[in-house]
């Protein structure tokens, strides 16, 4: 087991793939985006990179550990722009702070952290003490390494649609063809098809229709986990925990609805 220092330990809280969205007091949006921690081999240091959807908003990658001399921890930020900057950074009984002090543009962030979500605030000070929010984001914890079984789904409502399977699946939105959304989770696609479109092209137990869809998950922690996850969702467990043998392996599956009341299975095979 890599040895770390305490004040570093702490960030073990973060590891792991966030939702994110921004919000601006000059952008009238939410910029929806994605931030990663993962240690650097080792364990000495942290590394965070930091994805947004707007072209507004930077992309960066920073990295946390002890500065070069002194005491403390720092986190050094490099940024699409160009731009390098210097930050002391804690995090104690589960409270996240940064800071950084400069006579025209200072900042400092804080943020309670939960499991799986939370949020912070960015303050700026372009004049010593006079301190206004600045870019407010929260962060979702989302669930890794779900992965497809098959993947057949229509919808009849696209906003409905789109926070389901985002929140709660926790599925990457990427680019899909005309009249079609897709998610990806891990190295499959999952394709959403609106009303009326053309399902020629895909092959299903059962005709595709809102309501009427084919869809499985195959959860990575024990089902136990995957109750709990749904539940804090606010899903309702239809029918589960269920002992289920298939080709997979021997699993235990547990049955819910998405926002068209089609029945997705959602199946683990970790003891």
């Amino acid at each position: 087991m890599t040895e770390r220092d305490g004040a570093l330990e702490q960030f073990d809280a973060l590891i792991g793939i966030w939702a994110t969205e921004a919000t601006h007091p000059e952008l009238d949006a939410v910029v929806r985006g994605t931030t990663a921690f993962e240690w650097l081999e080792g364990g000495r240091f942290l590394l965070q990179r930091v994805h947004n959807d707007h072209e507004a908003f930077p992309d960066s990658i920073n990295v946390i550990g002890s500065p070069e001399a002194g005491d403390g921890l720092v986190m050094e930020y490099f940024d699409s722009r160009g731009v390098r900057r210097t930050y002391g950074i804690s995090l104690e009984e589960g409270v996240l702070r940064l800071w950084r002090d400069d006579p025209t543009f200072a900042q400092r962030f804080s943020a309670t952290l939960g499991h799986d979500a939370f949020e912070g605030v960015w303050q700026l000070a372009r004049t010593p003490g006079d301190w206004h929010d600045d870019l407010r984001v929260a962060y979702r914890r989302r669930t890794q390494d779900v992965r497809l079984d098959h993947s057949v789904i229509a919808v009849s409502d696209w906003d409905a649609s789109n926070a389901f399977y985002r929140d709660v699946v926790g599925a990457e939105l990427v680019p899909g063809g005309p009249g079609r959304v897709a998610y990806r989770l891990g190295d499959t696609q999952l394709n959403v098809h609106g009303p009326g479109v053309d399902l020629s092209d895909n092959v299903a137990r059962l005709p595709v229709r809102p309501g009427n869809s084919d869809l499985c998950f195959v959860w990575p922690a024990p089902i136990a986990d995957a109750v709990a996850h749904l539940e804090r969702q606010g899903i309702e467990i239809e029918t589960g925990p269920v002992e289920r043998i298939g080709a997979g392996g021997d699993g235990t599956s547990v049955y819910f609805r998405d926002p068209d009341g089609s029945l997705l299975e959602l199946i683990s095979y970790a003891a």
